[in-house]
């Protein structure tokens, strides 16, 4: 499991990933084990608030990972990761030549509504109590440094982004600061 936040009805969002060798799935849940054949898909699901049963699951394409989630008070989902390549989220298709940071917007049946490369990674992500922000951290180009931005929820658009050195997480305070 790469991540977990609730909606307001008291159900699960998770993101995780099943991996296979061949045909044999691995036995666990999360990255891979270490075997280097692993061949790994992401979802991201709704578990039920009352018993955890699966409401619905979306699988991503192969060319993206997902970890961080959040969920808005409208049920709208963002979660980020890596993606490379042609990916396809159901109706949405993003185009990238290098690994990207990747921002995915679902709606609250886990339908994609948009996707956003951002930089050359995401590795940590929040948003705002209100859902009017989205802050993001990563890397840049190359790994040569690190930036901290804040995202339009509604498009996905860094509304700006600064570099940093070295961050390990963010969060967004209640005041949107």
């Amino acid at each position: 499991v790469g991540g977990v936040d609730g909606d307001s009805a008291g159900n699960m969002i998770i993101t995780y990933s099943t991996c296979v060798v061949g045909t044999t799935p691995e036995l666990r849940y999360g990255r891979p084990t270490g075997r280097l054949a692993s061949d790994c898909t992401y979802h991201v699901a709704k578990l039920a608030a009352a018993d955890g049963s699966t409401l619905w699951t979306t699988a991503l394409p192969s060319e993206a990972s997902v970890g961080t989630v959040r969920v808005a008070s409208d049920g709208s989902i963002y979660t980020a990761g890596r993606v490379s390549g042609n990916a396809t989220f159901g109706s949405v298709t993003l185009s990238v030549s290098a690994a990207s940071g990747l921002l995915l917007k679902l709606d609250s049946s886990g339908t994609p509504v948009y996707a956003k490369a951002v930089a050359s990674s995401i590795g940590d992500m929040d948003l705002s109590s209100d859902g009017s922000m989205i802050a993001v951290i990563g890397s840049l180009s190359g790994g040569l440094g690190s930036f901290v931005a804040s995202l339009s929820p509604a498009t996905g658009d860094v509304a700006w982004q600064s570099s940093m050195p070295y961050l390990r997480g963010v969060e967004i305070t209640d005041d949107n600061a």
